[in-house]
């Protein structure tokens, strides 16, 4: 089963650096999309080699580069069945058809588009797939090792934006917009943020020497990122990425004197500083001395960093948020800010996300609870979501939502001013993206979360929900993915996944006994939710069953 390719593109557009590819002693090879999409079956690198039919990466070229799962160990695609799906993926996109957006990006930028400049590249460009492009181990390439390929691009390759995110006026732009894809017909572009947390240090290698020479890698493209944050004084930027500078690199978080801190992440004045605050900084680097000594100085424990679209931080969050999401490896540093009396009920400004929602950890969830964050607060924002619903939105371990069931948390919530405020559908919504999707719908299951629940939107829910369902009128399926969701969020946890195209979670959900007739306020059942045809093949067995 095809669980995910991701999408990058070199050569879109050139941000920061016009300086052209350097000659490299490991040259960077691609395979060209036509040729591509003659294969039966993925061709390693020394095939296509004595072939001829790689080419050396050259300035000017329009290169997309594909991630994706390995589904064997000595091959990735055993049965070619995920080169089918990119095959089938580039033709659709070649013949005019648009790759959708995610709702999360929509709602907080907008809709990304392919413009008919980009896409009559497709036609011309190449592709970048370390199987192909890349000499494997076991293909006789002896003793060269592609991570150290890896870091003769990082060095060689310019700087590059894909497709930049247009935003409202005077905010700034999403750099590389990620294409997801599941299935041929199931293609969007996201925003990668469950990417943000996973540093080279905690991944899985094949070969256990490459791990280092990731993270030397990683080294050089940190040291080349912040240089250049410097030199166009982005500093929000530069400071974020100089307080993830040690996690990232899988070195223990450094205890700065306050005369370092300050000189390390350019601060003129502590006390006046705005954006990514001294206090914020402290936090994400691990740097609990440094909290208590701002917290001595009078700095606010729980001042709003302000939102980071670069980096895909899209609304403003208290240092205790930064710490649980993406500085919980330095424990001690929750402890330094909720002994200093941070708010451990804090809520995010537009969504009302609570703090518990950041969580990684259970043990990050005891702590909290210890301190009366409330497990089914619903305040704050304008979607007021309980905390296992944000959690669950946001792909958290399973180990953090039975944190959250053992203290107290309800799953079936009743009021909030969002009709999306059902556990379920922060499930369905993130299923593509997060490893633990099926045991976290289990353990909601388990917990007797009611497969069949409806909820209606108030106050500026229902505003929104009933402004959304007349754009649906008037452009139907042409309507932004953001819109058609709050037209039709009175549907029940069937009727999301549906709508996200969750294939595992409907099943999951018909065998608990959902309902496949149940109608929104629209007056439209699940099945009419549905936009990708495995959905569609699954509600057409159960229905066939069903009538047996």
């Amino acid at each position: 089963m095809i669980d995910r390719f991701a999408f990058g593109a070199h050569g879109m557009e050139r941000s920061f650096s016009s300086a052209p590819i350097e000659s490299v002693s490991v040259p960077m090879w691609v395979v060209k999309a036509s040729t591509l999409l003659l294969f039966d079956t993925m061709p390693c690198h020394e095939e296509l080699a004595e072939k001829g039919l790689l080419v050396r990466l050259q300035e000017g070229i329009f290169c997309i580069f594909v991630s994706h799962q390995w589904l064997g160990t000595f091959h990735p695609d055993p049965t070619g069945e995920q080169l089918r799906v990119l095959q089938d993926t580039l033709r659709n996109l070649m013949r005019g058809e648009q790759i959708g957006t995610d709702i999360t990006l929509e709602f907080w930028l907008q809709s990304v588009r392919l413009s008919e400049m980009h896409r009559s590249k497709l036609k011309d460009a190449y592709i970048w797939l370390d199987w192909l492009s890349i000499p494997q181990q076991d293909a006789g390439r002896g003793n060269r090792n592609p991570a150290d390929e890896l870091g003769q691009v990082v060095e060689s390759t310019p700087s590059t934006s894909v497709g930049s995110v247009e935003g409202p006026a005077g905010q700034a732009n999403v750099e590389f917009p990620t294409v997801l894809v599941t299935a041929a017909d199931k293609v969007e572009f996201v925003l990668p943020m469950h990417w943000l947390d996973n540093p080279p240090q905690d991944g899985a290698f094949s070969y256990t020497k490459d791990r280092e020479v990731v993270l030397r890698v990683m080294e050089k493209a940190l040291r080349a990122k912040l240089r250049l944050l410097k030199d166009t004084k982005k500093w929000n930027l530069y400071r974020y990425y100089m307080a993830r500078y040690d996690i990232l690199l899988g070195q223990p978080c450094r205890q700065r004197s306050p005369e370092e801190f300050q000189r390390d992440f350019r601060f003129e004045s502590l006390a006046s500083a705005r954006g990514m605050t001294p206090m914020a900084c402290a936090a994400l680097s691990g740097d609990a001395n440094m909290v208590s000594q701002l917290c001595d100085a009078q700095l606010d424990v729980d001042r709003f960093i302000g939102t980071l679209p670069e980096v895909y931080i899209m609304e403003s969050l208290t240092p205790l948020m930064l710490t649980m999401w993406l500085g919980w490896r330095c424990h001690k540093v929750a402890n330094a800010l909720l002994e200093r009396r941070a708010n451990a009920n804090a809520t995010t400004a537009v969504g009302g996300e609570h703090v518990l929602s950041f969580c990684k950890t259970p043990a990050a969830v005891d702590l909290l609870v210890q301190h009366r964050a409330d497990v089914n607060r619903q305040q704050g924002g304008h979607f007021k979501l309980p905390p296992i619903t944000s959690a669950c939105g946001r792909s958290a371990p399973t180990s953090v939502i039975a944190a959250l069931l053992k203290h107290g948390a309800d799953v079936n919530p009743r009021r909030g001013a969002a009709a999306c405020n059902h556990p379920f559908v922060g499930v369905a919504y993130r299923w593509t993206m997060s490893e633990s999707s099926t045991e976290v719908a289990k353990l909601l299951l388990d917990a007797r979360a009611d497969v069949n629940a409806q909820r209606h939107g108030s106050g500026i829910g229902r505003l929104g929900e009933l402004t959304c369902r007349g754009l649906v009128m008037l452009r139907g399926s042409k309507a932004p993915k953001v819109s058609q969701f709050f037209a039709e969020w009175s549907t029940t946890p069937l009727g999301f996944a549906c709508f996200f195209g969750a294939e595992e979670l409907v099943e999951l959900l018909l065998e608990a006994k959902a309902d496949c007739e149940l109608r929104n306020a629209r007056g439209r059942t699940p099945l009419q939710l549905t936009q990708s045809a495995a959905v569609l093949n699954v509600l057409h067995r159960h229905q066939t069953t069903f009538s047996i």
